[in-house]
């Protein structure tokens, strides 16, 4: 035997030849003519369901074939009438004890030449269609699990317009906390007079599932602010969702409060910083105040590891190296998320109970620190811990002077996370 010989298919070979394909049905048909012939099948036929009838009969097969998929269908038929290369997915009902539906391909050609002869394929795509389908909902589900991502985003019901989930950095933004997010309607994100351009948005988005732009945005205190909005509407098991990604923030303008914003000075600094070192040196160096505090801590929290992971930096944590990790058991992380606070205050350190206390801050001096917490969703990812040598150096009159750095913080903490990853 040569390279050459080659073993044409024959009628008498067809069988054979799909008999190792599960789910198929090789049928044909004489150009001109209705009946059908079926020339192998391998498990596609089902209670209820005549492949011959179903490509004869149309007024059968309209009831056969699901509503929104007809129309395909009945071109199909045609191409096959005209005998003309064609190719369709449907859905069909299954009458019998169980009822059901199944997705199916059917595939259909002239032989070509002087052959009178139309072939035609069926393939049962029902477990194909329902792999991929899984697929895509566990990638759906991925894009809903917005708590972790290291910029604002906000998922909306699209039915009740609440807010039902939200990322550590929308709470920064939007200045709610974690409880007050429970109840904050889709209304409640922008003034009364951005509300033409918002639902022009959210309409474009229901008819072609995304939108993009810049919107006028207000926060919990009533200030307003710009930013460029991504809206992407997400259906995940018959639920309609809208993810609403934010960025390039910008124009705050005066409301009930008027919050500190990062100083450009301290923003332009923290551009392109992606060290943990180096952020905190960077907040060192900005201080809005003299002596506001001598040193910084940032806490990096893995509860369900049962560690923290600390790095200081400023003169009393001269001689510490950053990135030790601690028992998650008795330290201020365990405190703060049992007690979903969102600040905190320890006014002298040797009064302190806490283990963390006595094996980190006191030996280095720190005599009180303020700190801040950053929840994605319901878990305690971060604290930034502002730090003094002195006692009793924080009050809760304080708490608005660090605000300006967390803008500056969470940026630097962004582009730390993002060169960890990879």
């Amino acid at each position: 035997m040569t390279d050459k010989e080659t073993y044409p298919m024959t009628v008498e070979s067809i069988p054979r030849f799909i008999a190792g394909i599960p789910g198929s049905l090789f049928w044909r048909k004489r150009n001109g003519e209705k009946a059908i012939e079926i020339l192998g099948d391998t498990g596609t036929a089902g209670p209820g369901y005549d492949a011959g009838k179903l490509l004869r009969d149309l007024v059968w097969a309209q009831e056969m074939v699901v509503e929104d998929d007809f129309p395909r269908f009945k071109l199909f038929v045609q191409a096959v009438r005209e005998g003309k290369e064609a190719s369709v997915f449907f859905r069909i009902r299954e009458t019998g004890a169980t009822p059901g539906r199944r997705w199916l391909k059917i595939t259909g050609a002239p032989s070509g030449g002087t052959s009178p002869y139309y072939y035609g394929w069926i393939l049962d795509m029902t477990r194909d269609i329902d792999f991929i389908n899984r697929l895509l909902e566990k990638d759906l589900e991925r894009q809903t699990k917005i708590e972790s991502e290291d910029i604002p985003v906000l998922l909306v019901d699209m039915g009740t317009k609440s807010v039902i989930s939200r990322s550590t950095f929308a709470y920064d933004l939007f200045g709610y906390t974690f409880h007050e997010f429970n109840d904050v309607k889709f209304r409640d994100l922008y003034p009364p007079e951005a509300e033409p351009g918002m639902l022009r948005a959210y309409d474009a988005c229901l008819l072609e599932g995304r939108w993009e732009g810049e919107l006028t945005l207000v926060k919990k205190d009533g200030v307003s602010f710009n930013a460029g909005v991504k809206l992407k509407r997400l259906s995940v098991r018959d639920r309609d969702l809208l993810k609403m990604s934010f960025h390039s923030i910008r124009g705050e303008t005066s409301g009930e409060r008027d919050v500190p914003a990062a100083s450009p000075d301290l923003l332009a600094a923290m551009e392109g910083k992606d060290e943990m070192e180096e952020i905190l040196d960077t907040l060192l160096s900005h201080e809005q105040a003299d002596s506001l505090f001598d040193g910084v801590t940032y806490v990096d929290v893995h509860a369900r590891k049962g560690r923290v992971d600390i790095y200081g930096r400023g003169e009393p944590f001269r001689n510490f190296k950053s990135g030790i990790s601690y028992e998650y058991e008795g330290t201020v992380s365990q405190m703060v998320r049992e007690d979903r606070l969102e600040f905190f205050i320890l006014r002298d350190t040797l009064e302190s109970t806490r283990p963390i206390d006595w094996a980190l801050f006191i030996p280095h001096g720190i005599r009180s620190y303020f700190g801040r917490t950053f929840f994605h969703g319901t878990r305690l990812r971060t604290l930034l811990i502002f730090c003094s040598t002195e006692p009793n150096r924080f009050t809760e009159a304080d708490i608005e002077i660090f605000e300006p750095y967390y803008s500056a913080f969470l940026q630097g903490l962004r582009n730390w996370r993002k060169k960890k990853r990879g």
